[in-house]
């Protein structure tokens, strides 16, 4: 996929894998919007360069992968 649709609803889940997708960034509050009960995020081999600033709100996970992305700063 290229990228998220703003429909998308995350409700209970505990893992979310993008992984080899060809993503670059997200809906405006999407990591906002992502439920507490997230425990593990995999982002790798996207094509990102930015996370945006709610990204820091994900104050439950434990397993985060964003390697071979083109992130410039966090």
């Amino acid at each position: 996929i290229t990228e998220i649709p703003n429909s998308w609803q995350f409700l209970h889940i505990e893992q979310l894998l993008l992984n080899r997708n060809k993503l670059r960034n997200f809906p405006s509050n999407f990591f906002q919007k992502l439920p507490p009960t997230l425990r593990v995020l995999k982002l790798a081999a996207n094509i990102l360069e930015i996370l945006p600033p709610d990204f820091g709100q994900m104050k439950n996970l434990t397993d985060l992968d964003l390697s071979e992305n083109r992130l410039k700063a966090f």
